[in-house]
Order: structure tokens, then C-alpha cells, then sequence
């Protein structure tokens, strides 16, 4: 008997660009866990009801702060590493081992993210977290797991899985610390590259979909300017001002970079093909991304 294939949102066509697909966030909280991941990451976790409650006040309380379960096999059970990033014009991060996760609730992580100063001097490992939590898309199981395994073979890099970072349809998906640079669309034919161009600590901007700390038109603004000047060194600061020009479905941007300042026109377009945005196929929808028109650099 014959029986249908499942259906993986992430092998439709890609002419749509992957650029600009971050929803923002400005703090991250990443929490070992030794369990297998669920769907939602504040749900049947088996944390305990302590702990529950004081990660949804923090999300109450810190509207851009995004928390994520993480996971390595053959880590010690009775470790939990907590990593904690956040956004202040720099990007500042600190780390934890504990012996169980309920000690989570000492650290007063509230008081680090609210403040302008660290724990601990940053560590400033390179570190990389990939999404394989199938349970909320199986794009993300099947084609992260084999990312994260490839990955975890370098050892430059402190690589573990994840749970969901968003981007179904752009999975495997992944996220490089300490920058907090999202990736996404990263096959195997595109794995030698994309490894190459992290080794020499280079923007790939084949599966670039954005900074975090940035609005998802600054994300794209980023891409394009990066492209039209190929600037890959991945250190190399790009600011927005706050100037801002709309024109119908045309925004015109700022940006400085190098001492230099560059205006960027983009234009808010519809995809002319829909996708379904996951595997469950429950929403066929055109996806919008922003196209440059023009870039050129004027006076400061």
C-alpha cells in the first residue's frame, strides 16, 4: 500500500529571501535542560513550579527577552549551564554551572538584564545554537539534527541543540554566539562554505536572516548593504540612525558604517508564489521581505 511522504516546509522553492526573518529580541536566556524538548519551552518541561513562574514573570516583565532550552548529550547530569546575552549598544553575556536547575532562581538574572553591568567578565565563546526541537516542526529534527552534528565536530566551537528559534520553512536554523546572528537554509551543500566563512569570522550571507537586536527592516537593510559593499568581516559595526522615510510601500533608511554613511531605499514587496510556513500545512500565505532599490553613500 502506497503511503503519502511527509510534507517538509522547508524543501518548497527558495526564491524568497531568508533576509529581515528575526522577530527582535534584545536579551537571551538559554537553560540547559536534560529532558526531551516540547513544543513550547514554558510547557511540560520538568522544571519545577518555582522556576516556571519566575521565567514568566521574566518574560512579563522583559518584553525583548527570548528564553530557549538548550541541550549536549553526555553532559554530567547533575550540571545545568545557564547562559545569559543582552544588547546594550554592545552585546555583554555571562554563564553559570549549577547542580540543578532550580538554582536558576538565586542568580537575581531580573537585576543582570536590568542593569548596565555584568556578573562576570564576558567569556566570549564562540558558541552556536542549533534549533532541532521537532516537536514543534519536524523540518527542524530532520534537518537540524545533522547540522548540529556536523557542527559539533569543529572544536572551535561550543555547539548544542536547541528549541524553537523560529523559521520553519528556513530550517536547519541557528543561532552564533555571542553575536546573537541568526542563520537559516544551511544544507549540506552549503556546509563546507558556511563553515569556512565562521572560521574566518565572516558574514555568510547566503543563509544571513539577521541580527536580533535589530527590527527585521534593519535586518534587511543590513543584508543588502553588506552585499552591495561586501563587507563579510562579521566584527565590522553597522549602526542605523534614527532617520527614517516613508513613502507608501518605500522606507528609506540610514546607516553608518566604517565612518562612512550610506542611504539605503527599500521597498516592501509580497512574495508573487505562496509557501506554507510549516510543516502542518495549515497556512498557505505570500511572505513579504524587503527589496533594495538603491544604495549610495552621502555625506555625514
Amino acid at each position: 500500500m502506497n503511503s503519502t511522504p511527509p510534507f517538509y516546509c522547508s524543501k518548497q522553492a527558495r526564491p524568497i529571501p531568508i533576509y529581515g526573518t528575526v522577530k527582535p529580541f534584545k536579551k537571551l536566556l538559554a537553560i540547559e535542560t536534560k529532558h526531551p524538548m516540547q513544543e513550547r519551552v514554558l510547557e511540560n518541561n520538568n522544571f519545577s513550579n518555582a522556576l516556571n513562574g519566575y521565567l514568566a514573570k521574566l518574560v512579563q516583565q522583559f518584553k525583548n527577552l527570548k528564553i530557549l532550552l538548550v541541550k549536549k548529550n553526555g553532559r554530567p547530569k547533575n550540571q545545568f549551564k545557564i547562559f545569559a546575552y543582552k544588547f546594550e549598544g554592545d552585546i555583554k553575556e555571562t554563564s553559570f554551572t549549577l547542580e540543578n536547575s532550580d538554582q536558576l532562581l538565586t542568580l537575581n538574572l531580573d537585576n543582570w538584564f536590568n542593569s548596565s553591568s555584568t556578573f562576570l567578565a564576558p567569556k566570549n565563546t564562540n558558541r552556536i545554537f542549533v534549533c532541532t526541537n521537532g516537536k514543534r516542526d519536524r523540518c527542524c529534527a530532520k534537518f537540524g539534527l545533522p547540522l548540529f552534528k556536523e557542527l559539533s565536530k569543529q572544536n572551535n566551537w561550543d555547539v548544542w541543540e536547541c528549541s524553537h528559534i523560529g523559521g520553519h520553512r528556513m530550517a536547519p536554523t541557528l543561532i552564533t554566539l555571542p553575536d546573537m546572528v541568526f542563520y537559516g537554509g544551511i544544507n549540506q551543500l552549503k556546509m563546507a562554505d558556511f563553515k569556512t566563512h565562521l572560521l574566518e569570522n565572516k558574514i555568510y550571507l547566503k543563509g544571513l536572516r539577521g541580527r536580533a537586536h535589530l527590527t527585521k527592516m534593519q535586518q534587511a537593510a543590513e543584508y543588502h548593504l553588506r552585499h552591495h559593499l561586501q563587507l563579510l568581516n562579521a566584527d565590522l559595526p553597522i549602526t542605523f540612525s534614527q532617520y527614517e522615510e516613508q513613502l507608501n510601500d518605500i522606507t528609506t533608511i540610514k546607516a553608518l558604517v566604517e565612518q562612512k554613511q550610506y542611504k539605503l531605499k527599500l521597498k516592501h514587496v509580497s512574495s508573487a508564489s505562496k509557501v506554507y510556513s510549516s510543516c502542518d500545512m495549515q497556512k498557505l500565505e505570500n511572505i513579504s521581505y524587503y527589496s533594495l532599490i538603491d544604495c549610495q553613500q552621502i555625506d555625514l
